[in-house]
């Protein structure tokens, strides 16, 4: 299946050389034009993402079940706090409790029901676990397998539409076996053809069979 030339919009920001992590992964692929398809396969880019910097693609790699991964993944993960996986940053420690009211009953048992009762103590307090690092068994499935090789897969599932992420051969795997917790992105097609329409698509990506 040949893409036609389209892209959808994307964060773009001032380019060089980007380091790929985990959390920079998508702004490099949607970021930066491929140098790959300037010097060969310019054709293929779409007109709209060529004013891009120019950079280095980031690659995957498929593993031995066609799963998407990062080859060059170190466990050593950085895991978020609590304020982060929340999406809390911006809040004050008052508005960040008060927004997380359900939950703290469970984690803190002496917090009254009502914020407006809560000591500075209380919200201290609260502070303090919101800015504690999250364990592994903290997440779900899916946010635990962010911090393995395959979370480069699912952050590249997640940016795009169902539509594209099928017409591009994509299928979405959670828990292939009863009792797993395994989430993965897994490829079946031409991995040539894949790479072409990732380029059709504005991705500056090259996924290795």
């Amino acid at each position: 299946m040949v893409f036609l030339e389209e892209s959808q919009d994307k964060l773009e920001k001032p380019g060089g050389r980007i380091s790929v992590d985990r959390r920079d992964f998508l702004t490099l692929v949607f970021g930066s034009v491929s140098a790959v398809a300037i010097s060969g396969g310019v054709g293929l880019w779409p007109i709209k993402a060529a004013s891009r910097p120019l950079a280095e693609p980031a690659r995957l790699a498929l593993d031995s079940e066609d799963y998407v991964i990062d080859p060059l993944f170190e466990y050593c993960p950085e895991l978020p706090t609590f304020r982060e996986l929340l999406g809390l940053e911006e809040n004050s420690p008052l508005d960040s409790a008060i927004e997380l009211k359900d939950e703290l009953f469970w984690r803190f048992e002496c917090i009254d029901d009502d914020p407006q009762n809560w000591s500075e103590r209380d919200i201290k307090e609260i502070a303090a676990w919101l800015d504690s690092q999250v364990e592994l068994e903290d997440l779900g499935p899916w946010e635990v397998m962010k911090y393995t090789e395959y979370g480069a897969g699912l952050s590249l599932y997640e940016s795009m539409s169902f539509k594209d992420a099928e017409r591009l051969g994509f299928v979405l795997v959670e828990g292939p076996m009863p009792g797993s917790d395994f989430v993965g992105l897994r490829f079946d097609g031409d991995i040539e053809e894949l790479n072409q329409n990732l380029a059709r698509l504005g991705m500056n990506l090259v996924i290795a069979g």
